[in-house]
Order: structure tokens, then sequence, then C-alpha cells
């Protein structure tokens, strides 16, 4: 915390030092959720990390996460600065495992998980507000992943239907984000907006995608999905003012967010 302070960042984090994995210790935490060992490993530089699975044995449901203690302490140790939280986004359940990992005796039908999981994550994101927290970042990894072909062809040949999907994960991520009080504070800069780490554009788009908040104030956080960016109203590929159609889309091959 003290060397990010010293460098200069405006939004601090706690370096994610008490997390195993950046998402599995949030979603084990989760009512319903149970973790495993999966009897694989992933090579990293240095050893090898046991790979835990995830289950959903029972209705999911957000009790007081033990993550809102962490982001206190962090709080507790940042003066001047934001203090800035990260946990993964719904859909990050739902990609990793798929139908497989959900008791279909608990759910008959998914899109009752997909509503009690968002409903976990609107109270998780309201608990941390209530903690103080005003920079709270989904990490949305799984929008990419649906541009490419073999990801979708995995996800055929188990049951899930691509182009479904990120309607259902954008409806998952407004969830979250509903509960949020809106305030009139301006918005961060856009040097601080930079620096935080959001991106330019989004890697798919659907009609119901989700659209960043401005950091608020009060009771609850602003939330920032990451590469899941897409205007509300218009087509992202057209620019405002524009009556010219869209280009044609092109497939996505690569794509880093500039560092500024």
């Amino acid at each position: 915390i003290a060397k990010q302070d010293a460098i200069g960042l405006d939004g601090i984090t706690d370096g994610e030092f008490r997390r195993g994995f950046w998402h599995l210790d949030f979603l084990e935490q989760l009512q319903g959720v149970e973790s495993y060992l999966a009897g694989q490993s992933i090579q990293f530089q240095g050893g090898h990390a046991k790979v835990r699975g995830l289950k959903v044995r029972a209705k999911v449901q957000a009790g007081v996460h033990p993550m809102i203690q962490h982001f206190k302490f962090l709080k507790a140790h940042v003066a001047n600065k934001t203090a800035k939280m990260t946990v993964p986004s719904p859909s990050v359940l739902h990609y990793r495992c798929g139908r497989s990992a959900v008791n279909p005796s608990v759910y008959p039908a998914m899109e009752e998980f997909y509503h009690d999981l968002g409903q976990a994550y609107k109270k998780v994101v309201s608990d941390f507000g209530a903690a103080g927290c005003q920079y709270l970042q989904l990490d949305e990894v799984c929008f990419p992943y649906l541009c490419d072909n073999e990801q979708r062809e995995m996800l055929r040949s188990r049951g899930d239907d691509p182009a479904k999907l990120p309607a259902i994960y954008a409806g998952m991520i407004n969830a979250a984000t509903s509960g949020r009080i809106t305030s009139s504070r301006p918005p961060p800069s856009s040097r601080s907006r930079a620096g935080l780490g959001l991106g330019d554009r989004s890697m798919c788009s659907s009609p119901s995608a989700v659209r960043p908040a401005e950091t608020t104030g009060g009771r609850e956080p602003a939330l920032h999905p990451r590469r899941a960016r897409a205007g509300a109203g218009r087509s992202p590929n057209r620019r405002p003012g524009s009556n010219r159609a869209p280009p044609a889309t092109r497939p996505v091959t690569s794509h880093q967010e500039p560092r500024r």
C-alpha cells in the first residue's frame, strides 16, 4: 500500500495477497457455492498452483462476505487516495463451470440461477458501499472469450449458446449494480480514470450490454466492468452525430488497452 502511494497511484489496492486466485477466493465465499480440489495443477514460474473447481450445491445467496473486512483494512491504511477493490464479474462463475457445476435439483432452470447470482452480487455491492467503498471493479474477462471461435465451439459442445451469453452476463452485471445510489459528485478526471484501468472500447457488445458508471459518493460504490463497455441506445461502432451505417464487423484477433 505504501509503495503504491509513494509512486503516485490514484487508486490503491491491497495487492490481493490474501487470495490464492483472483476469482476463486471471492466466489467460493458466496452461500451455496463450494470449492474442491480439481486434481490438477497449473505451472507458474517458481512452482505449481493447485487448481480448485467450483460447484453450486444450494441456492446462491450472499451473507457477510469476508472481503468486506479486507476492504476495511485497506481503507484504514489509505489516507488521501482512493481505496480500490476488485472482484470477479458474476459471469465468471458460469463461464468457468457451465451447467455441469450447477446442481439440477437446486436449479432445474438456469434462469433462476442467473437471477440469484445477480441478486447475491447486488447485496455484496451494497455491503461494500456501506463500508465506504467508492471504487469497486468487476473483472469482466468472459466477453473476450465469446469472440474466439474455439471458445464458442466449446460452449456449444457443453450446451450453451454463445450468442445468448452476452445478454445473460450483462443482465447479471446490471443486477449487481442496480442497488447503487447516484450522487451529484462530479466524475473523476480523465487522468485518474485512465490511470485506474478503464478500457476505451468493448470487445463484444449486445443490446443490453452494461454501461460503466461514474464514481459515486454515498452508500454505494461505483463499479467499472472491464472490457464490457458499450453505449446504450446506439451502435458502439457508430460515432455520435453520424448517420452512416456502422462498418462491417471484423473478427477480433487481439486487443490491448492503451497505457496512459
